[in-house]
């Protein structure tokens, strides 16, 4: 076994959890830390957990700008946002309200609609909800090194 190249940076702290002793040895002995994994001491309640979805609300003409192409960007509203957190867009008019499902990139970054589940099906998979849409986004997204997905599988 060899030691892997680092893929990002040279100043990250390299770590391997692992729940299996096998694994730990083999990594201890590249001189990689070790920390032992245990599935019920990571998160004490689900509501700890950062969801990366916040629902927001703006004008009508906004999604219908979305949805026609237009570039926007969210300058007045970033406050509490983080780099590709989801976004639901729900329109503030009463009683037919429009949404959209968009991510916040950054900043100075356009929104980025959501992978349309309806035009593309890759591989034949079809997202079934919001949360799996998401991730499904996130992990066609070259640009985005690494993607964690917390919940039950299926």
């Amino acid at each position: 076994m060899r030691r892997p190249q680092r893929a990002f940076s040279p100043n990250l702290r390299e770590l391997c959890l692992s729940h299996a002793i096998s694994y730990a040895c083999r990594w201890s002995s590249l001189g990689i830390e070790t920390e032992s994994y245990d599935a019920q001491s990571v998160v004490k309640d689900s509501s700890e957990l950062f969801s990366g979805f916040k629902d927001l609300l703006v004008d009508d003409e906004f999604i219908d700008q979305l949805y026609q192409g237009e570039v926007h960007l969210l300058k007045s509203r970033v406050k509490h946002l983080f780099p590709n957190q989801f976004l639901m867009l729900i329109s503030s008019s009463a009683p037919a309200q429009k949404t959209a499902l968009v991510r916040f990139i950054g900043v100075d970054e356009p929104l980025h609609q959501v992978y349309d589940n309806k035009k593309d099906k890759t591989f034949g998979i079809s997202p079934r909800n919001r949360e799996q849409t998401f991730g499904m986004d996130l992990l066609l997204d070259d640009d985005v090194p690494i993607v964690t997905l917390v919940g039950k599988a299926g």
